[in-house]
């Protein structure tokens, strides 16, 4: 369930503009590190698709970055020396029927990142951040 996401940092550059495109099974989108300086894709914690408000199953939601991957959120978990930079995009690709239905569909993303370096309480800092757009398909 996508809960309402505290805007913590660089929200607005979580979804990178007009780069939400269809693709033969679902769809495709940059992302942008919503965080001040590099992580590892170990840090990700959280990457939650709705479209047009119905959530996509998380084995349908993966992330490629520089030629790596593509990962679902579990597989994230392993890669602790694969960094993503400020400055480089990934590619949150996406399973869905929406590419196949003509006309414009509501895209929301939650992107949960922990901060391993910034403890709060004991345990690391946990950044939420939450983006939408809308996914133009054409008439074939």
């Amino acid at each position: 369930m996508i809960r309402k996401a505290r805007k913590l940092l660089f929200p607005e550059r979580l979804i990178e503009a007009d780069t939400l495109r269809p693709s033969s099974d679902g769809f495709i989108t940059d992302l942008r590190l919503p965080w001040y300086r590099a992580l590892p894709l170990s840090c990700i914690e959280r990457m939650e698709v709705r479209v047009d408000g119905q959530p996509v199953p998380e084995e349908d939601v993966t992330l490629t970055l520089a030629g790596k991957g593509p990962y679902t959120l579990p597989e994230l978990a392993a890669h602790t020396e694969d960094y993503w930079y400020v400055l480089d995009s990934a590619q949150l690709s996406v399973k869905s029927n929406a590419a196949t239905q003509p006309g414009e569909h509501a895209i929301d993303l939650a992107f949960g990142l922990y901060i391993p370096y910034l403890p709060v309480n004991g345990a690391p800092l946990k950044n939420l951040d939450s983006n939408s757009a809308i996914l133009k398909v054409a008439d074939r």
